[in-house]
């Protein structure tokens, strides 16, 4: 199961402007950190604004490496049954 949470303010503003995620997506919705068998990886998940046909799906999946390194890049519509989005109160989008 991997746990997915919102971003805090300044983590959301650093992938959503981070300009090799600007073409595919407005704004950084959910952040992961799984451990894998190679380390820690940062997934993130951006979402459009327009989406579905004729626009691209609604979410865009990114998984960046230690070395801050892109290494898979997904579109989806709805999420794998093995992810699980945990809501935070604590946590505030700007």
């Amino acid at each position: 199961m991997v746990e997915w949470r919102r971003p805090e303010w300044p983590e959301a503003r650093r992938w959503s402007d981070d300009p090799r995620f600007e073409p595919y997506a407005e704004w950084c919705e959910w952040v992961a950190a799984p451990e894998t068998k190679w380390g820690f990886e940062t997934w993130i998940v951006l979402s459009r604004t327009w989406h579905g046909y004729p626009d691209p799906p609604e979410f865009a999946f990114f998984a960046i490496d230690a070395a801050d390194d892109v290494i898979c890049a997904a579109d989806f519509d709805w999420w794998p049954k093995n992810w699980k989005r945990v809501e935070d109160k604590d946590l505030v989008r700007g």
